[in-house]
């Protein structure tokens, strides 16, 4: 299996993801289950991915901040983020 370098995971997952958070930023469902999948990469024993998540995981969620409406979905969306955090070693206090 090839290493990715440094701006290479980056990139791979701008390209997997950021769409999707653009598109998905007003559906709730859609940003939780981004959210998910990031968690789950947060989780590979591979810093650059880890890295990569957690950058994934705080620009979709400002996305969601700014296009959901609803306090709850915008929490659920925020616990959702933590958890990524948490398991990529960032700051899991996200406010």
């Amino acid at each position: 299996m090839k290493c990715l370098l440094d701006g290479e995971a980056y990139e791979l997952f701008d390209d997997f993801f950021v769409a999707i958070a653009r598109d998905g930023a007003a559906t709730v469902e859609v940003a939780i289950q981004l959210q998910k999948v990031l968690h789950m990469l947060a989780t590979v024993d591979q810093p650059r991915y880890r890295q990569a998540a957690l950058q994934q995981s705080r620009s979709a969620l400002a996305r969601c901040e700014n296009a959901l409406s609803l306090p709850d979905d915008i929490q659920r969306v925020r616990a959702a983020a933590a958890r990524v955090a948490q398991a990529a070693g960032g700051v899991s206090a996200i406010s």
